[in-house]
């Protein structure tokens, strides 16, 4: 009877043995598929995947199949949106975890500078402030500026050419051959 219930015993845990592996290989053939696949479109979606991608890490990781740091950081760059890729160098002295780290601070600037544009552009367009309101001679220095006509260009230098107006330039060599 002892021997019957320990040959039962392994024969069941044999079973449950078999079916673990095999569950174990077709969600290692999902988890790898899903790491492929991953790809953030836009940069909403940007922490969701990389949050999605270290939990599949973690979950091979702790199964018996795990990446290389290489692989690991290859994938989690190439889920990147374009916007992200071109503000992060991929370098194989990262880890995981340093990228990870780095998308998360680019990712907080990038969103930052995007919503402070938005705000400036809104702020602008609610303001009462119109450009076409401000009269040229509203300047209380108006005349403290040289008048442009009395400013003789570089060719008016060369002899015999006269100034604007017929009048002669006064800066002018007149033995002068250039």
């Amino acid at each position: 009877v002892f021997i019957y219930l320990f040959v039962l015993f392994i024969i069941i845990s044999y079973n449950n043995l078999v079916v673990l592996t095999s569950s174990c290989y077709t969600n290692h053939g999902e988890w790898l598929r899903r790491l492929g696949s991953l790809k953030a479109t836009n940069l909403k979606e940007t922490m969701n995947v990389m949050n999605e991608i270290i939990e599949l890490f973690n979950l091979l990781e702790n199964s018996c199949m795990n990446k290389s740091n290489m692989e690991k950081i290859t994938i989690m760059y190439n889920a990147l949106p374009n916007i992200l890729k071109d503000k992060i160098l991929m370098s194989s002295q990262y880890t995981p975890e340093t990228l990870y780290e780095i998308i998360k601070d680019r990712y907080t600037v990038i969103r930052y500078q995007m919503e402070y544009n938005n705000n400036q552009t809104h702020n602008q367009r609610n303001s009462n402030f119109n450009p076409r309101n401000i009269r040229r001679n509203n300047n209380p220095f108006i005349n403290n500026f040289k008048n442009s006509n009395n400013d003789y260009m570089d060719i008016d230098n060369i002899e015999g050419k006269r100034s604007k107006g017929n009048r002669r330039n006064t800066k002018q060599y007149h033995r002068n051959k250039y």
